[in-house]
C-alpha cells in the first residue's frame, strides 16, 4: 500500500503551486460531491465516517490508513474497475493488477489528481497538518460555504457496488 504521507502530501504541502490554494482551486468539484473533503472528520473512516482506533489507523508496520477494516475489505474483495475519485474507467492494465496486487489501494485509483485528492483526504482523517490548504486556515471561497447535498455516509456505495451492500428498507412515514 503506498503511504500518502511521503509519496504525496509532503509534496503537495511544500508547493508553492498548492499552498494556500483552496480545494475547488485544485481539484474539479465533482471529486469533492464523491467524496466531500468538508465532511471528513479526524480519526474517522473517509468512506463511511465511522471512528476508527490508533491501532487501526496505524498499524504496526504497515502504512497509514483512513479506510476502516470493513470498508476496505469491501472495496478490496472485488477488482475495481471506476476510479472512486472521479468516477471514470480505469485503465484496463490498471484493473487487471488489482488482481494480483488485491490490497493496493493506489491501484484502484486513478494517478494524478485522483490520488492527490485522495491522499489529501487520507492525512486529514489521519490527523496530519493540512493548513497548508486554505480550506483548513479559514479563508475559503464562499461558493466553497454553500452546503453540499451529498451525504458522506453514502460514498462508500460509489466505491463498493451496490449488489454487494445489504439493502435498507425504505422508511415510510405514516400520518397520525
Amino acid at each position: 500500500m503506498c503511504d500518502v504521507r511521503e509519496e504525496y502530501v509532503d509534496i503537495m504541502r511544500n508547493d508553492p503551486e498548492v499552498r494556500g490554494k483552496s480545494l475547488n482551486q485544485l481539484f474539479p468539484q465533482h471529486f469533492m460531491d464523491r467524496l466531500p473533503y468538508h465532511k471528513i472528520k479526524v480519526g474517522c473512516c473517509i468512506l463511511d465516517g465511522r471512528p476508527m482506533s490508533r491501532d487501526e489507523m496505524e498499524p504496526d508496520d504497515k502504512t497509514p490508513r483512513a479506510i476502516c477494516p470493513e470498508c476496505y475489505a469491501k472495496w478490496t474483495s472485488q477488482v475495481t474497475e471506476i476510479c472512486p475519485i472521479c468516477g471514470e474507467s480505469l485503465p484496463y492494465d490498471r484493473v487487471e493488477v488489482q488482481q494480483d496486487e488485491p490490497y493496493e489501494v493506489a491501484l484502484r485509483i486513478h494517478d494524478g489528481k485522483c490520488l492527490d485528492y485522495f491522499s489529501i483526504c487520507s492525512c486529514k482523517a489521519l490527523g496530519d497538518d493540512m493548513s497548508f490548504i486554505a480550506d483548513e486556515t479559514g479563508h475559503q471561497p464562499q461558493e466553497q460555504l454553500t452546503d453540499r447535498k451529498s451525504e458522506f455516509p453514502s460514498q462508500i456505495d460509489k466505491i463498493v457496488p451496490s449488489d454487494h451492500m445489504p439493502v435498507q428498507p425504505k422508511r415510510v412515514k405514516v400520518k397520525r
